[in-house]
């Protein structure tokens, strides 16, 4: 299959099967979006009560490892219920079979007994990643401290060969670790499939296994992650849009005009939304090209 078909594939089951995954997409949205929640609150508490310095310090100290352990857990679950809709889309691709009652409850209990191995998993790519994009903030701020130095700003005195040097760094720089990071993004693609579909995997193994798989496939799985944004992307617009002006006239008709509370009911509903569908969406697109470049590499179905 190439890009345009995977789409039209995964759009395909995601219309027909979206009822059915709705709760497992709603439960894994709530899973994670708790501890956000959590997390927003407290901030826009230490913001209200001009909680700052060594307060603030203590605070952080105290509950932040608390909130870091509750995210982990929480992230762990959420990541459990989302996978259990890649398991039941690649079922549903190798046999054609409706879904029913008993295969959610089968791809629940398969993927929730590998939840913190999907957490594993996920917490190594984000280490991978985020280490690489630390790396380009430091670059980027060397890079912008040369041209601040170059067009005179800290000294006086304007360099125009430190201007052209530091932008020079910052293109190049930027090009290449935005390069590095999406090219290993799509190695990593099809980890949480792996850990869902295959009998045989755990934390390290997923990872290779998606490393193997996605190996001369780049271009196919960007085309088919940017066609999906794209699908993805009017259509949150216009839920939001909608959904954003409801709840302004919910909050006025309850008569909630403090900004803060008015910021975190619009951030709740607006991350339920995007979660409740588009991540069933981009799974049901992710799981189809896991399955067709499996069947590619391997010749088999399951």
């Amino acid at each position: 299959m190439d890009a345009g078909t995977i789409i039209s594939t995964a759009w395909r089951l995601y219309k027909t099967s979206f009822l059915k995954v709705l709760p497992l997409s709603l439960r894994g949205t709530a899973w994670l979006g708790f501890p956000i929640c959590i997390g927003l609150v407290g901030v826009l508490w230490a913001m209200d009560q001009d909680v700052f310095g060594r307060e603030l310090s203590s605070f952080l100290g105290l509950l932040g490892p608390s909130w870091i352990v509750l995210f982990l857990w929480c992230s762990a679950q959420s990541l459990g219920e989302f996978a259990a809709i890649s398991r039941l889309v690649h079922r549903r691709l190798v046999t054609a079979e409706v879904m029913t009652e008993q295969s959610v409850a089968e791809a629940m209990r398969f993927t929730r007994s590998r939840k913190f191995s999907l957490l594993g998993s996920a917490v190594i790519q984000w280490l991978i990643l985020g280490t690489i994009n630390f790396i380009a903030l430091v670059v980027a701020a060397f890079s912008v401290g040369m041209i601040f130095y170059g067009i005179g700003l800290v000294t006086g005195q304007p360099s125009p060969g430190l201007f052209f040097e530091g932008g020079a760094i910052l293109l190049i720089s930027t090009v290449l670790f935005t390069s590095l990071s999406v090219w290993l993004s799509m190695r990593f693609l099809v980890t949480e499939q792996a850990l869902a579909v295959e009998t045989y995997s755990g934390v390290v193994r997923s990872i290779s296994r998606s490393w193997k798989l996605m190996k001369r496939h780049f271009w196919k799985a960007i085309g088919a992650v940017l066609l999906a944004m794209l699908i993805c992307l009017p259509l949150l617009l216009i839920v939001v849009i909608v959904v954003q002006s409801i709840l302004s006239v919910v909050l006025s008709w309850l008569a909630v005009y403090d900004p803060s509370q008015r910021l975190l009911a619009s951030f709740v509903v607006s991350y339920l939304i995007s979660g409740i569908i588009v991540s069933p969406f981009m799974r049901t697109v992710v799981t189809t090209l896991y399955f067709d470049i499996r069947n590619r590499k391997e010749s088999i179905e399951a």
